[in-house]
């Protein structure tokens, strides 16, 4: 797995293309629950039901059958936590919480930078296959790449997820925006 090689102003570039699917979601979710959550230390039900929303709008029935003290709990331990093994453990506990949506609430209310993991983005990042299950080293190896990559470059976590979210959803990189993305070295981690 390698992140692609990008330019700050690439990123920044990208970044502002970036248009989420529904209207308004995006601000609720970036300006109103992450800073709220990081304060009090957990996520609510409704917020938790919102950034799962957020993510993949067709979890909704398996993720409303987490109790409100269930997300409470969980999502206190996840966001407290000094391992990375508790973290994610935490989170992946809750009924319809699995990595990808697990780096959602970590993206949005951990006070350290977390990418969003996104299969789309995987392949960008020379990944065929994710390993099923997901095993902690490669969260930890994907999650060392992004934040390399953005402290490399001076982005905050967003500005990057939103750029490489843009450049996975584009059928051809150089062409859209000449950037050359070779999967040459794509192996099956």
């Amino acid at each position: 797995m390698r992140a692609p090689t990008l330019s700050r102003k690439q990123i920044l570039n990208l970044a502002a293309t970036y248009i989420h699917p529904v209207p308004g979601e995006e601000t609720a979710v970036c300006e109103r629950i992450g800073p709220a959550v990081r304060h009090r230390g957990h996520l609510t039900k409704d917020e938790f039901e919102a950034l799962a929303h957020w993510a993949s709008p067709r979890l909704g029935g398996r993720i409303r059958l987490n109790f409100d003290d269930e997300v409470r709990e969980a999502t206190k331990v996840a966001l407290s936590a000094e391992t990375e093994l508790m973290r994610i453990g935490a989170l992946v506990a809750l009924e319809g919480v699995g990595p990808p949506i697990a780096s959602v609430i970590l993206h949005h209310c951990h006070i350290d930078q977390y990418p969003l993991l996104d299969p789309k983005i995987l392949v960008l990042m020379g990944v065929r296959r994710p390993p099923a299950p997901m095993r902690l080293p490669f969260w930890v190896d994907y999650v060392a790449q992004c934040r390399d990559l953005a402290a490399w470059t001076g982005v905050d976590m967003r500005t990057l997820d939103r750029a490489l979210w843009v450049l996975a959803c584009t059928s051809d990189p150089e062409a859209a925006f000449g950037i050359r993305v070779s999967d040459d070295e794509a192996v099956d981690d």
